[in-house]
């Protein structure tokens, strides 16, 4: 059952990706051309989710411990797509009346509407197949130490990794570290953590704590019904 499960989420993804690839890279538009990242970044999403697949309580210990590293590490790349709703800024939204005062009404902009869809499509699967994984990892983590209190040992560490890449996020957003530069840039990486330490990055990881943490809850009440 799990095996078919990990298929199916690998074709929606295919799936997924050509919808985007097709729209955003292909397309004439230069409307949606200016979306063609989102395919970069959907798969970055993907590598932490397909690392999940392969992270059980029966995977050996070895293989497990040596994939947990660069699933926590790719993790933020899913998340991360939540701030990319920002994008829609290239966009003036909202109808000027005849005063030339813009009003609280949006702009029946099909170009701006199509690419609100590319955007969604892109970013709602990359939420939750992170949540997916995340939900997933964090049992097999449990299940393999033989947790007694599991629930809220279940939330201490969705907590602290949502909060890591909350933190992931805004060293990707700001200034713009990636995760592939953890490993090939690993002292201009460390240099560029080390001055993003402060108020701004505490308040920040703490909004974003919340988001993930909103996503994953309605994630377990779903699966739970």
């Amino acid at each position: 059952m799990e095996k078919r499960f990990n298929w199916i989420m690998r074709a929606a993804f295919v799936a997924c990706l050509a919808f985007v690839y097709f729209f955003a890279c292909k397309t004439h538009s230069c409307t949606f051309k200016a979306y063609d990242f989102l395919f970069t970044n959907l798969i970055l999403a993907y590598v932490p989710a397909e690392l999940s697949t392969h992270m059980n309580a029966k995977t050996p210990p070895v293989v497990f411990w040596i994939l947990f590293p660069f699933w926590f590490f790719f993790y933020p790349n899913a998340p991360y797509m939540l701030t990319d709703f920002f994008h829609l800024a290239k966009f003036d939204p909202y109808i000027v009346n005849a005063a030339g005062k813009t009003t609280s009404l949006l702009v029946p902009d099909m170009a701006m509407w199509s690419a609100y869809t590319i955007l969604s499509v892109g970013i709602l699967v990359a939420a939750f197949y992170g949540t997916w994984g995340l939900d997933h990892v964090t049992d097999s983590l449990i299940e393999r130490f033989n947790v007694k209190r599991r629930a809220p040992a279940k939330i201490v560490l969705v907590t602290v990794i949502s909060a890591f890449a909350g933190a992931g996020i805004y060293l990707g957003r700001f200034p713009r570290l990636h995760t592939i530069d953890l490993f090939m840039r690993t002292r201009w990486a460390m240099e560029q953590i080390a001055t993003s330490l402060g108020p701004k990055l505490l308040f920040f990881v703490a909004l974003l704590t919340l988001v993930q943490m909103v996503f994953w809850a309605l994630f377990k009440i779903v699966r739970h019904k």
